[in-house]
Formats: C-alpha cells, structure tokens, sequence
C-alpha cells in the first residue's frame, strides 16, 4: 500500500513540473551544477563569485581556486567537473540546425571532467571539443579527463572514443 501511495505522489508531483518546465522558456546551454567556493565567473572582463543555478554564456571564463570544485551541466545532458586551480573557457556554446549540441571547452590550466549520463547518450547529438592545453579531443558521447599544467597536457580517455590532436602530429583515434 505505501508503494501505491509513493508512486501516486510522484506522478503528482511530475505532472505539476510539466508546465513550469514548459513555460521556463529554451534550456540553457551551460548551467553551473555545483560549486565549492572559492570560484568566479569572468565575463566581458568582469569577475563576480560564481553561485550554483548560475545561467553560463558564450565566451565566459570560469575560474576555480585553491580546494575549489565546480560542476557545469551543458545543455546536452553532459557534465563538466573542475578540479582545483582550473581555468575553463566556453566557446562556441549553442544548437545548430541540425539539433546538434556544440560547445568549445578550453582549458588553460588544470583539471576538468567531461561525462555523459546514462540519459544524456540519447538525449541530443553533440560536436563538443575538450581542449587541454595543446591537445584537443572531439568529444561525440564520451568519458573524458584532461589537465593541462606545467608537466605537460594530457587527455585520458575513460569511456566511449574520441579523435585526438596535437598542433604538431596527426589526429589519433583512441
């Protein structure tokens, strides 16, 4: 009987979701998930402290301190983390005709986390390149992790594949 009842309250409560969800207007591209301060959002030159529900733009530059950690749900269902002293840059952010999700993820320094759910696989097409420092990976429905400091740039391929490129060799599949 309780499992009746819970189940009786969820679909209440989906059902009065829908229309606000409808009304809300087009999804985001980039939208900050998760924060653990210190962090910032750098926009056209001006940084303010970045706070979770944070609508994400084209060309803005999200910066993570010293222990911080930052989550970014995309507008594709994918998620990006930042470790600790990462820079992240968000180029190219948006929806061709096509449906295809597209985003250019520069990172300048540091660690970052791309992932896709196990809804987000199917949830859209998407043409998303993860740059880490010198290397660039085409991401179409992956697992990746990239840092990018003074050792070097590397890109860890965890699940799914992805094309790798360097300035000064040719692109590898992995």
């Amino acid at each position: 009987m309780n499992r009746h009842r819970i189940c009786t309250l969820f679909v209440v409560l989906a059902g009065s979701l829908l229309p606000q969800a409808a009304s809300a207007g087009p999804a985001a591209d980039a939208i900050v998930d998760g924060v653990l301060m210190p962090a910032w959002l750098e926009r056209r030159g001006v940084r303010q402290e970045l706070t979770p529900g944070m609508v994400l733009q084209n060309r803005d530059r999200v910066i993570s301190g010293p222990a911080a950690r930052v989550r970014i749900r995309l507008g594709d269902g994918s998620t990006v983390g930042m470790a600790a002293d990462s820079q992240l840059d968000l180029n190219a952010l948006g929806v061709r005709a096509e449906q295809v999700f597209t985003a250019a993820l520069d990172v300048q320094q540091g660690a970052v986390r791309f992932s896709t759910g196990a809804f987000a696989r199917y949830h859209r097409q998407r043409a998303v390149n993860l740059r880490v420092g010198t290397l660039t990976a085409g991401i179409r429905g992956t697992d990746v992790w990239g840092r990018a400091d003074a050792q070097g740039d590397r890109i860890c391929l965890l699940e799914g594949s992805i094309a790798v490129l360097h300035p000064l060799a040719e692109a590898q599949q992995m």
